[in-house]
């Protein structure tokens, strides 16, 4: 099956029958959003758990020895 980038269904070979499906495909002309922002998101989203499970067990670990 071939979709377009809304989603719409443009060409497609009948289930468990073989053939080709044809359709044009053209480059997209814009960004996608992974290639604007990157792993960028990601990887601050994954510093912040870590900067704050660190800081939950440095709290848990004053309280103990008090």
């Amino acid at each position: 099956a071939v979709y377009d980038p809304y989603g719409r269904l443009i060409a497609e070979v009948a289930p468990h029958a073989a053939g080709i499906a044809m359709a044009p495909v053209y480059p997209r002309q814009d960004l996608s959003t992974y290639h604007r922002w990157g792993d960028g998101p990601l990887l601050t989203i994954c510093l912040l758990l870590i900067l704050g499970a660190s800081t939950a067990v440095g709290r848990d670990r004053r309280f103990q020895s008090e």
